[in-house]
């Protein structure tokens, strides 16, 4: 009963960081309304991630929880502007990458048993975490691809792209499978981990948003400079 617990806790947290997924991917993929306020943006994602929890718990069958998830998608994606056939491709296009990350995650940890109609036994620690950093690198590099054509990005965060989720999995793995920590220790070890990864995609954002906006006034050669020096 406490494993369950334990469990549930750690995908409570890492469900906060697929919704912060969801969400650069939907500012990765559309363009935001001018008449959105942001307020109203992050209630959407707020509400979307209490009423997951709740499917999680309560009811707990793929077949459900994949339709919210796709129905979900429309929903948050009224906060952007696109027409509806591309608005819909694009929603699908979201899912299958989360799907794919999920499937990689469940590659790793020897489970690839997913039956649509019954309650959810899959239960690994290691699955759950690693899922959400690919997730998170999903995002690094999809944006770094977008922003390429408008600003220069170093080799080095290139690398580092790669090198931070290979070096956490690898750390996660050794830890959980040598088994010598408790779970208070788990628990810190993985929230240590997933801040590692967030904060890679959290910074990088801030940081290429910034310089796009100055890149109004300054141009291409100066923002060059600067992200070579970061």
């Amino acid at each position: 009963m406490m494993e369950i617990r334990i469990y549930d806790l750690i995908f409570a947290l890492c469900n906060i960081v697929n919704t912060y997924v969801i969400y650069n991917l939907m500012r990765i993929f559309f363009l935001v309304k001018e008449n959105v306020p942001q307020k109203r943006e992050i209630l959407f994602y707020i509400g979307y991630y209490a009423i997951m929890m709740f499917f999680y718990f309560w009811v707990s069958v793929p077949i459900i929880m994949l339709l919210y998830s796709m129905i979900s998608f429309g929903a948050l994606s009224m906060n952007y502007q696109c027409k509806l056939r591309r608005r819909i491709f694009i929603c699908v296009l979201i899912y299958c990458i989360l799907f794919l990350a999920e499937l990689l995650s469940a590659a790793i940890t020897g489970y690839i048993h997913f039956p649509l109609n019954e309650t959810i036994k899959y239960s690994s620690v290691a699955g759950i975490i690693i899922n959400q950093i690919i997730c998170l690198t999903f995002v690094n590099l999809l944006r770094s691809y977008k922003s390429k054509s408008q600003i220069d990005i170093p080799m080095a965060y290139w690398i580092s792209i790669i090198l931070t989720p290979i070096v956490s999995i690898y750390f996660l793995v050794v830890i959980m499978d040598a088994g010598v920590i408790n779970r208070i220790e788990i628990l810190f070890m993985i929230v240590i981990l997933l801040a590692v990864n967030f904060a890679n995609v959290y910074i990088y954002n801030f940081i290429v948003d910034t310089l796009l906006l100055s890149y109004s006034g300054s141009g291409k050669p100066i923002l060059a400079k600067k992200l070579e020096n970061l």
